[in-house]
């Protein structure tokens, strides 16, 4: 076990952890400013030379967060870390929701209230938001 520790020690493995803490933190910024509804439609594709780069598969969705794009610069811009934010990039890909579609697993009714007693147990998780997804799927 030792020699793999020491593999994800090494410096393309570091920089890639680092890059997913940073877009798991700049998402989770923007959970906090955007409805339920956005914040389960949009991913965090990219943040490079200070531009965000937002992802959505439905185009209702891109342009919502097209209109509300002032407003989201100027309150990450408030957190230190995005201060020379200069823009956010929105782009919708219809095939996304193709790969959700399939992804997307359907509950036997039985096995719906074990799920949804497990998910009322958990603390706020990715686990917790796929048990929820899972949950509504029940009949689906």
């Amino acid at each position: 076990m030792e020699p793999l520790k020491k593999l994800f020690q090494n410096d393309f493995f570091l920089k890639l952890n680092q890059k997913s803490h940073e877009l798991q933190s700049i998402k989770k910024l923007l959970q906090t400013m955007l409805s339920q509804d956005l914040q389960d439609a949009v991913k965090v594709r990219d943040f490079q030379d200070n531009v965000i780069t937002l992802i959505t598969s439905k185009n209702t969705v891109a342009n919502k967060l097209k209109l509300m794009k002032a407003k989201l610069i100027a309150s990450l811009k408030q957190n230190k870390h995005f201060q020379k934010l200069q823009d956010i990039n929105i782009k919708c890909d219809p095939s996304l929701e193709q790969v959700e579609k399939i992804n997307a697993k359907k509950v036997s009714s039985g096995h719906h209230d074990h799920l949804d007693r497990l998910q009322k147990k958990l603390a706020k998780s990715p686990l917790k938001k796929t048990l929820a997804k899972l949950a509504r799927n029940k009949h689906a």
